[in-house]
């Protein structure tokens, strides 16, 4: 399931709000995060300033510490991202690559919708996103995190695809094993009385 951790506030459609203190967002910057957050996932919400701006304000009343945790979470998710992209044994689809790279080329600017300069907030845009757009990349990413598990405790040998080819076979045979177990309690939880209809007492 999609853990979020930057609650989207609902949009407000009457407010002309841009600025928080001495904090503003210029609107064709506003225009192009959306574009970009639309090319990478098409199924993502268009985003109000008033929706960045109330989120600001709702980390900025978070402790310190906890603010930082809030947006450390889906900047590791970008992280690990990056990770996979230069991971030798795993080939994503080009597709999912290109929209990494998209991702992963905003979060790097310093200077985008929030400079990363300014105090606290400066990555919050781009811990949202991620956030946004996790949904075009949960899939893969939670295969890639299973396979570098399988990697590290049973260390397969071979080539790229052989090592991806052994996390597959393991993978299917968990599946399969985990099909049978609950075929087997489904079948010893069976009516043992059902088929008594069928004898009849003369």
């Amino acid at each position: 399931p999609l853990t979020t951790t930057l609650p989207l506030p609902p949009a407000n459609a009457n407010s002309r709000r841009r600025s928080l203190g001495a904090f503003a967002l210029d609107a064709d910057e506003m225009a192009q995060f959306n574009a970009l957050l639309a090319v990478i996932n098409t199924a993502a919400p268009h985003i109000e300033a008033d929706q960045v701006l109330t989120l600001a304000r709702w980390l900025q009343d978070k402790p310190r510490d906890l603010a930082s945790a809030l947006l450390a979470e889906p900047l590791g998710r970008a992280e690990m991202l990056q990770s996979m992209l230069q991971d030798r044994d795993w080939d994503a689809p080009g597709e999912l690559r290109q929209r990494a790279s998209l991702l992963l080329d905003y979060v790097r600017r310093d200077d985008d919708l929030i400079p990363d300069t300014v105090p606290l907030l400066g990555k919050l845009d781009d811990a949202l996103l991620v956030e946004l757009s996790w949904q075009a990349f949960a899939g893969e990413a939670q295969d890639y995190q299973d396979y570098c598990h399988y990697r590290s405790t049973f260390h397969p040998r071979g080539t790229p695809t052989e090592r991806r080819l052994a996390w597959e076979t393991d993978v299917l045979t968990q599946a399969n094993s985990l099909l049978e177990r609950r075929r087997q309690r489904g079948a010893h939880y069976a009516d043992p009385y059902a088929h008594t209809a069928l004898l009849r007492v003369c």
